[in-house]
């Protein structure tokens, strides 16, 4: 009875967690290696007979079934870490090991009051077969023969063989390279939601590239990298058909069709599958082959991998009113100034016209299961749209913002994986009334760094958040925080996989009281910011250019600080008698920066990031004219934005002196040329000081 009891307790706790909140993030990355113990003996280098496949010593690694394939963790901090490039608390709230779910990378949560959790198959770790264990006693040529081989494990294998498996922990319990993984938020229990197949095949091996919730058609869309495919999936689990880019697409643009090819598939069974050769796996062809999805305002944003001497692309695809895939098909843009040709293995297009790329390097076979990525550096960026709805094909501006990731020059540390998540008040916690203010990038090394190793201490690999308008400003990655992946003893290059932060819709909003308060502290002086590894606290609103060496810039806090125009609650400040206003409500917008800008590019420009527009009085604003008003000569790549992220680039601006440019918010939809539109204006003047530390006000 004792031990009865016993096996129901652990039973019960297999799936105990601790429910997800708002802010924890979930990662997902390789599960590790079991590797024999030293006083084990291993077969000889023999000659058997034919058809007998002996393991040898460099043969004994295994995945480790018990390692951790997926984790959720907070992202809390407190009022002593606020974005001071600190590591957050290794706590993990769930971990699931590669035994329920196999190796896993793309993630994605649903709508539930407690979101589950969704991951996808991966070959991103290494595909990795066996056949049944050799026996230690042998008949060769009808004498008896020991091979020494006293294991039960399963013997190795590089190439296919006639009874070859998957190794146990690569696609999961009863699972394959086509699973689709659900993960209740509030239990932790595993369950298989899907099998990915076409046409009722199975996938061969190459398995899934990412997975995509539509929250307005309550939906799926999974990209198959054996077939090419988007996969369309109900909230349960059912298969309702598939996108083919490869030909609807391209047939659309009368562009020549890139048809799958069902006898280029991988093989286990057969020597022509080599687990060392990654053009054996079976992946789709190049120019068909999809790996990120995105979906937004009724569409499907997806990114197609046409190789390495080719840019990649991003096009989209409409969906009608019951989420199934129409013949609006649009080419959105090509990817033609990143500096390497990988695959955008995880995006994010957002409602107010930013569009975020992440690439992961090129994965390689790995026999040895610890490099499973070429050299070449990934690179995580940043699109802006340039006039919302105006639907041309050049609607982007083809030369991304750059984010840093890690601390080593070029930071460039990421691993595919992004994700949006909330900002932190000035206290340090989680202010879930300012959604979509972080980034998140998964990535490996991330405080490695020969310059700053004292300051940062231990290395490791996870995630790192910082705010998501610094895409340009901070490299190094001082103004971050860190959360590291459950740490396995044996080292792999390119283990970390896709990350998720849960997020529910929300809003900034700033009252009179909180505007004034965000400019003062209590005693009437500037909010100070928390050191960094000792580093003297200084001004919230300055923030240092390019640091001495060896010494990082500073902390600061106190954002992102609001202009807020209202003309109801505050009718003295100047902007609501502004002559150049042609029609103005009441309450015009809001506009965040954090921290103020501009900076110095190497083209001799002055870049101000403005993020978080929005609207007070109800106007749709989608779109702003940045024009200068004194101090300044032009706006070289204006005067028209989106509202995403405005990064207006000013010319002729004079150091020492004051600048002032003009922001007219206004819908594009309700634009006639020539004819007087509705416009929210509002004049700021800023100072390019000698030492490049910056204030901005709004002065009109």
């Amino acid at each position: 009875m004792k031990h009865y009891l016993s096996l129901v307790l652990l039973c019960s706790s297999m799936y105990a967690m601790e429910p997800m909140e708002l802010g924890d993030a979930v990662m997902t990355g390789f599960s590790g290696v079991v590797t024999p113990e030293n006083k084990e003996k291993f077969p000889q280098e023999i000659k058997t007979p034919k058809r007998t496949y002996m393991s040898q010593y460099n043969d004994e690694l295994f995945i480790d079934t018990n390692g951790t394939s997926l984790v959720v963790k907070s992202l809390a901090t407190d009022e002593h870490h606020l974005w001071d490039a600190s590591v957050l608390d290794d706590k993990n709230k769930l971990e699931i090991k590669a035994k329920e779910i196999g190796q896993v990378f793309g993630l994605a949560l649903d709508d539930a009051k407690v979101p589950n959790i969704y991951a996808t198959a991966t070959s991103f770790y290494g595909l990795n077969i066996v056949t049944r264990d050799l026996p230690n006693k042998l008949t060769v040529n009808k004498k008896p023969f020991i091979t020494n081989d006293v294991d039960t494990r399963p013997e190795r294998q590089v190439r296919g063989r006639k009874y070859a498996t998957w190794m146990q922990g690569q696609f999961g319990k009863d699972g394959d390279a086509g699973s689709v993984w659900k993960i209740n938020g509030s239990t932790g229990k595993v369950s298989k939601f899907i099998d990915i197949k076409l046409d009722g095949v199975a996938n061969a091996g190459a398995a899934l590239g990412n997975i995509a919730f539509d929250a307005s058609h309550r939906q799926f869309f999974v990209s198959d990298l054996d077939t090419g495919m988007i996969h369309r999936i109900s909230m349960e689990g059912k298969d309702l058909g598939h996108f083919d880019h490869g030909v609807t697409a391209r047939k659309l643009h009368h562009l020549k069709p890139i048809m799958h090819n069902t006898h280029d598939r991988a093989d286990i069974y057969t020597k022509n599958f080599d687990t060392t050769n990654v053009k054996t796996w079976g992946y789709a062809r190049e120019r068909r082959r999809v790996y990120g999805l995105s979906v937004t305002k009724g569409r499907l944003f997806y990114a197609v991998y046409n190789g390495k001497d080719v840019a990649g692309e991003v096009w989209s695809m409409g969906l009608d009113k019951k989420g199934d895939f129409t013949k609006d098909s649009r080419f959105e843009l090509e990817l033609k100034n990143l500096d390497a040709h990988l695959p955008i293995t995880d995006m994010i297009v957002t409602n107010d016209g930013q569009m975020i790329l992440s690439q992961r390097p090129l994965n390689q076979g790995s026999y040895a299961m610890n490099n499973f990525i070429e050299p070449t550096k990934a690179q995580t960026v940043r699109y802006h749209l340039k006039v919302p709805q105006d639907g041309k094909l050049n609607r982007w501006y083809v030369k991304p913002q750059e984010y840093g990731v890690g601390f080593e020059a070029p930071f460039r540390e990421g691993l595919g994986g992004i994700s949006l998540g909330y900002n932190y008040d000035r206290n340090g916690s989680i202010d879930t009334e300012l959604c979509n203010k972080s980034l998140w990038v998964s990535g490996e090394s991330l405080r490695k760094s020969r310059e700053f190793d004292s300051i940062l201490g231990a290395d490791g690999s996870g995630v790192q958040g910082m705010p998501l308008a610094l895409s340009t400003v901070n490299k190094p990655a001082w103004y971050a925080h860190f959360s590291f992946f459950p740490r396995s003893t044996y080292e792999s290059n390119g283990h970390m996989g896709d990350v998720e932060v849960y997020q529910q819709s929300c809003v900034c909003e700033c009252d009179e009281a909180s505007y004034i308060s965000a400019l003062l502290n209590e005693s009437g002086g500037p909010v100070l910011a928390p050191p960094v590894a000792g580093i003297p606290a200084t001004n919230a609103w300055t923030t240092t250019g390019t640091p001495s060496v060896g010494m990082p810039p500073p902390s600061w806090s106190c954002f992102p600080w609001c202009f807020l125009v209202n003309c109801w609650t505050m009718p003295w400040l100047p902007f609501c008698e502004d002559e150049d206003i042609v029609s103005i409500s009441k309450s015009c917008m809001l506009v965040e920066t954090s921290p103020p800008g501009p900076f110095l590019q190497t083209d001799g420009t002055w870049q101000l990031p403005l993020y978080g527009i929005s609207s007070l009085n109800g106007m749709n604003i989608d779109s702003m004219k940045i024009t200068p008003v004194s101090g300044v000569t032009s706006i070289t790549n204006g005067p028209i934005f989106a509202v995403g992220t405005p990064q207006p680039l000013l010319s002729g601006v004079t150091v020492g002196s004051d600048a002032i440019i003009n922001l007219c918010g206004f819908d594009s939809t309700k634009v006639v040329p020539g004819e007087p539109y509705e416009c929210c204006n509002m004049k700021v003047k800023f100072k390019i000081r000698e030492d490049t530390n910056q204030t901005l006000e709004v002065v009109r």
